[in-house]
């Protein structure tokens, strides 16, 4: 089992390298990791999950071992029996530009490994056009979004503009937010507050200087930064946990209230549901996954019941840190790769 991972962010705390130093003790094997790979003193959350792996792993008779992602390569690949990916799409993306995405995206689709999440998946959700397509068609809440391509706007910046400036008519959208594609951890994010020519086209030719092919806009929705966003884990098709998180606010995460945090148990219950049936139908689709983590926010327009939250993200291998819920997750999502292989 090759655990492919190189992501360098999402670092471990102080009382989880406490706890688990013994198993943390294989990132030290010279035969496993070299310079290259451990570029950082402190442990990124990939590397110990591989650890958990490991040690999981050892116990039910496989051999586990790193693929590092920034310099994957076919060869590495083919060692394997099996693949799960940690270090995924939009990290190759972010490390190496679209020349390192197609690499990666080439190396997972001719590996003889059974590659976890599949190849199909991963560009399913990649392609968030694509997925929210998929949702909106399952009458799913999803926020309203237009789709730009970038060379698009290169090629006739009015019709562009038009468009963008109908979007906000239609909605009676008065704020904008816009971020592109492939996008990891809110980078490139801008909110307009005041949507002119010269902003969309200073954003617009920020994006094609680096590469970035395909922009959403959405309106900006107040209550997203206000009320917590809720993120809920599910391993194997079963739900495992859930937080919430405020964007942009300097405010530590939190749990369930039933867990000593401050989400309302019930209002997780009700996100909970939609998840489930979320879950269903990806795995009816794309076969079941290991990991999925679904992402509800505040809020959008609803006549039934004035206002509800809405499906904001889905990923199929997110970044988590070992405190975002008082279980132990890296432990629990080790074991979820076993069981799911």
């Amino acid at each position: 089992l090759g655990i492919l991972l190189g992501t360098n962010t999402a670092f471990i705390t102080d009382e989880y390298f406490k706890k688990n130093k013994k198993k943390l003790e294989v990132l030290t094997d010279p035969e496993l990791f070299d310079e290259e790979m451990l570029k950082s003193e402190d442990i990124p959350y990939d590397y110990a999950i591989f650890c958990e792996c490991r040690h999981i792993g050892r116990r039910n008779g496989y051999d586990v071992i790193p693929l590092y992602g920034p310099t994957l390569t076919l060869e590495d690949c083919n060692e394997c029996d099996f693949i799960f990916c940690i270090y995924e799409a939009t990290f190759s993306f972010l490390t190496n530009g679209y020349d390192g995405y197609n690499h990666y995206m080439k190396c997972l689709k001719k590996t003889k490994a059974k590659v976890y999440p599949s190849v199909k998946i991963q560009e399913f959700i990649l392609d968030k056009q694509t997925y929210m397509g998929y949702l909106e068609k399952k009458n799913y809440p999803i926020i309203p979004t237009e789709f730009i391509k970038v060379e698009d706007y290169m090629k006739n910046k009015s019709k562009v503009l038009n468009r963008i400036y109908r979007f906000m008519d239609d909605g009676e959208y008065s704020e904008l937010i816009m971020k592109p594609q492939l996008a990891g951890f809110k980078s490139r994010f801008k909110h307009y507050k005041t949507v002119t020519d010269k902003s969309i086209d200073s954003y617009m030719r920020q994006m094609k200087k680096i590469d970035y092919k395909k922009i959403l806009v959405q309106p900006f929705v107040s209550e997203f930064l206000k009320y917590w966003e809720i993120k809920t884990m599910w391993h194997n098709g079963q739900f495992c946990y859930a937080y919430g998180t405020k964007v942009g606010g300097d405010v530590d995460d939190t749990v369930p209230v039933s867990q000593g945090g401050e989400l309302d148990d019930k209002l997780v219950n009700q996100v909970k549901k939609v998840g489930e049936k979320i879950v269903r139908d990806i795995q009816k689709t794309y076969g079941k996954q290991i990991l999925l983590r679904i992402d509800f926010g505040c809020c959008i327009e609803n006549d039934e019941i004035c206002r509800e939250y809405f499906v904001n993200e889905v990923e199929t291998n997110p970044t988590m840190t070992d405190d975002e819920t008082p279980k132990d997750n890296f432990r629990l999502l080790a074991g979820a790769i076993m069981k799911g292989l």
